[in-house]
């Protein structure tokens, strides 16, 4: 009984319970002689009830041996696996759709980044992940990756004179300290970036390179002691 769970004790108690109502039915028509009575009625009702609650559970517990299989298969990597023919209602049929969108999702995002990483292998920096239907983490990561393809194409391919944003080593430029790497204003031209020097820097800008320089301050605190 301690490797049952908890949906298959009750299966055993309840058909155990309904044997008994069986057994003592039988025992009151046939042996005791005692014939039709009001606790031979309630019997009866127990057992049209207790009967179809067994098979009830019995598809539930068939469910959930499928959606442990399914889950099994995500485990290892197959993401192709679902649970089909859902015709449950309420929180468990919610739970089963639930699991099948989660894995939608994953399935989604994985093929995505495959295809953009591909694509980057071979120096085609176009294909980008599509984000439509993801959200929350998958939805960010993907925003993610797409920038540092971005990222990837403006420094190999050049920015027409444009300035973007690069994550790069500073040189003590715009108040930053020297080494650290942040994200500055540059062009690109064949292959190599060029600071965009002398900008003036209002307090709004000001306050935001201030704060983001606070973040990095306090992820590098959180990491110097393994250093």
């Amino acid at each position: 009984m301690k490797n049952l769970s908890s949906l298959s004790k009750a299966l055993l108690a309840g058909g155990a319970a309904v044997v008994l109502i069986v057994l003592d039915a039988l025992y009151s028509l046939f042996i005791s002689g005692e014939g039709l009575h009001l606790g031979l009625a309630f019997e009866l009702g127990a057992m049209a009830l207790g009967i179809p609650s067994m098979l009830w559970l019995k598809k539930a517990e068939r469910f959930l041996s499928w959606t442990a299989k399914v889950c099994d298969e995500a485990a290892k990597g197959n993401m192709e696996s679902r649970i089909i023919d859902i015709r449950e209602s309420g929180e468990f049929g919610h739970m089963l759709h639930s699991i099948n969108n989660v894995l939608d999702i994953i399935d989604a995002y994985l093929r995505e980044a495959a295809a953009s990483m591909q694509c980057v292998s071979q120096d085609k920096l176009f294909r980008k992940i599509i984000p439509t239907g993801l959200r929350g983490g998958f939805r960010n990561s993907a925003n993610l990756i797409n920038t540092a393809i971005d990222h990837m194409h403006d420094w190999a391919l050049g920015t027409n004179g444009k300035w973007v944003t690069m994550g790069i080593p500073s040189d003590g430029q715009y108040g930053i300290p020297v080494d650290m790497v942040f994200g500055f204003p540059v062009t690109c031209e064949g292959g190599e970036y060029k600071l965009v020097e002398g900008l003036n820097i209002d307090a709004f800008s000001q306050e935001c390179i201030n704060k983001t320089f606070k973040e990095l301050q306090d992820e590098q605190a959180g990491v110097l002691h393994l250093l």
